[in-house]
């Protein structure tokens, strides 16, 4: 008999009750295939997330907590400077996790799944540890940074242009950190995943 898939899918807004403070699309995604997956028996499921495990969690799927928030803590409720901060600590905090099992003898192949681009993992890093990324994008982070923030209606060509000119020149550290976490990361999960599943072929574009 063959080996189950081992997944370990890394979601910054996993974990937390569904009713309580509810986050999103990517959140309702998450729990969906976490209940998808774990009736799959030829699916071995890992769950990397920073809440406390809600309690309809199926069994027999594994499931890690990053402390990365004090224990009241919610993304919900983080201002956009504390929500920035937030997701350093866990792209640190999952890239460290998957870098541990990786040392872990015996070797055991796994495909990481991201469900998060700017709360993701260190993509770069993860992929040279050897192992596929898969990432959802629920949004183009980049043109939704873009839209609401920047107040661009049309695509966001020209803001993705002058930070590749600001990263070529070697310049990046000196933007905002917020800057980094939607243009950079959206570049270098682009780069390094070896798939990427989007909600329509406009975004696909």
């Amino acid at each position: 008999m063959a080996s189950p898939l081992r997944i370990v899918y890394i979601a910054a807004h996993g974990g937390y009750h569904p009713e309580r403070l509810p986050l999103g699309g990517g959140a309702a995604v998450c729990r969906r295939l976490v209940h998808f997956w774990a009736a799959d028996r030829k699916i071995s499921l890992t769950l990397v997330a920073p809440g406390r495990r809600p309690p309809d969690t199926p069994t027999g799927v594994e499931y890690v907590h990053l402390p990365v928030l004090g224990g009241d803590d919610h993304p919900a409720r983080l201002s956009r400077r504390e929500y920035a901060r937030f997701c350093r600590r866990f792209e640190a905090a999952a890239t460290d996790h998957l870098r541990g099992m990786t040392a872990r003898p015996p070797p055991e192949p796994f495909v990481v799944l991201s469900n998060d681009i700017s709360e993701g993992v260190d993509f770069r890093a993860v992929t040279a540890m050897g192992h596929p990324i898969v990432t959802i994008f629920h949004v183009d982070v980049a043109h939704f940074f873009s839209r609401m923030y920047l107040r661009l209606n049309a695509s966001p060509v020209i803001p993705i242009g002058i930070h590749r000119a600001i990263a070529s020149s070697g310049l990046s550290a000196l933007c905002p950190d917020v800057l980094r976490l939607v243009f950079e990361k959206q570049s270098r999960c682009v780069r390094h995943s070896s798939r990427l599943v989007v909600p329509s072929t406009g975004m696909a574009r």
